[in-house]
């Protein structure tokens, strides 16, 4: 009978441990954008006199080539309404050609560059792909894409090593559309195409799609088995003293 009782103990101390995770209060998204303009170091480096290392954020970011024509792209922090000139020739004007997101706001701004180092449109054309790398895995993540104007090249196309290949459709001028991913430690971004120029024929556009990402956010981390397990354990032992002083009472 002992047996018994000691096994469904650890049985309902494993479902009051989860019980009680479960009534914590969810924490707030925190946004993995860092709140200043500049370039974010990547597996290219940084050659601008600004340069921001995510690593003290919690993560990390590899720049992938998506195209024969093109290098890696370059990952700034940009906040429309500045004008911004940077390493290699790339120059931000305070109002863009195309893509115009709220002022009041920072964003990831790729900078395509073509494989012998040249840059189309002074540094303008916002593409490229992107591997971000967490410290930790966590149980959300949202991404907020801006001005996304051609279908099925934008898009999520890697989560945790594995190919999910999620593309947006096209949206209006300077529109925003969101996704969210669950469970997250990595994953591979693309943003934007550069067009028909470029032999994408089938984009839509001659000179291609810019596209930034407004928000990046992630909820709490997926807690550790060993943390689990540690709640689980403290609430079989509050179980099992609570039936010793019990017993002791009736003695």
């Amino acid at each position: 009978m002992q047996k018994f009782n000691l096994v469904a103990a650890t049985i309902l101390g494993t479902s009051l441990s989860m019980g009680l995770a479960a009534a914590m209060p969810a924490a707030h998204a925190i946004s993995l954008i860092p709140q200043q303009e500049g370039e974010i170091t990547t597996n290219l480096g940084c050659v601008s006199s600004t340069c921001i290392d995510t690593t003290s954020m919690g993560f990390s970011v590899e720049s992938l080539n998506y195209n024969s024509q093109f290098g890696g792209s370059r990952l700034f922090v940009d906040k429309n309404g500045t004008a911004n000139s940077w390493g290699l020739g790339i120059k931000f004007k305070a109002t863009d050609l195309g893509t115009n997101p709220d002022a009041t706001q920072y964003w990831y701004r790729p900078v395509a560059i073509e494989s012998d180092g040249s840059l189309p449109e002074t540094g303008q054309l916002e593409v490229g792909r992107f591997l971000f790398n967490f410290d930790k895995a966590y149980e959300e993540v949202s991404l907020d894409f801006v001005d996304v104007e051609d279908s099925g090249f934008s898009g999520i196309l890697e989560v945790n090593g594995q190919s999910i290949s999620t593309l947006l459709n096209a949206g209006p001028n300077d529109g925003t559309q969101s996704l969210t991913l669950k469970n997250v430690k990595s994953f591979v971004i693309q943003m934007g195409n550069p067009g028909k120029n470029y032999g994408i024929n089938s984009s839509k556009f001659t000179t291609g799609d810019g596209v930034r990402l407004s928000g990046l956010a992630a909820t709490k981390a997926v807690p550790e088995p060993t943390t689990t397990l540690g709640l689980g354990a403290m609430a079989v032992a509050g179980l099992l003293g609570l039936r010793r002083k019990k017993a002791s009472q009736i003695g």
